[in-house]
């Protein structure tokens, strides 16, 4: 073995050390419709819980986009446990696990599960988990969509909660 391929094997090695120390509390993959919001994430999580992400490829929030989105969530489940299984991977944007309608996102979460092996999880799913734990009974919506988009959201929430 040469020198330059043991020093290799060693900062692979010490860098996986490094992950594992990092994560020691969990790995949570998220399925990000665009943009790099792991750091963001990073930057509120509790110590030793580490991101990693894949990006589904959503270049416009349109309801045909967003259910188009939806093909890349099976692959993209499957690579982030390549590396190293995940926890939990979550598809991390909301309007792309409610534009379906009611159940939706039960269905994407399925299909995590079926690729990946990990525990599955939608933003939908978590909001619609966290206002029957807090026993919230009526909402506002606010939201950053086009009509279409809210429309389906009011949908998705009048169909499950």
């Amino acid at each position: 073995m040469s020198l330059s391929s043991s020093f290799s094997f060693e900062r692979a090695d010490l860098t996986n050390r490094a992950n594992s120390i990092r994560a020691w509390r969990g790995d949570v993959g998220l399925l990000c419709a665009t943009t790099h919001i792991a750091k963001e994430y990073d930057l509120v999580a509790p110590m030793g819980i580490q991101f990693w992400q894949a990006l589904l490829g959503l270049k416009e929030t349109t309801p045909e986009n967003l259910k188009k989105m939806r093909q890349a969530v099976q692959l993209e489940s499957e690579k982030l446990n390549c590396f190293k299984r995940m926890d939990v991977i979550c598809l991390a944007c909301t309007a792309g696990s409610f534009i379906g309608g009611p159940d939706y996102d039960k269905e994407i979460i399925e299909e995590i599960e079926n690729a990946s092996g990990s525990p599955g999880l939608t933003t939908s799913t978590a909001l619609l988990e966290l206002f029957c734990d807090m026993n919230i009974k009526k909402i506002a919506l606010v939201a950053p969509y086009a009509k279409s988009v809210v429309d389906a959201e009011i949908d998705f929430m009048n169909g499950n909660y």
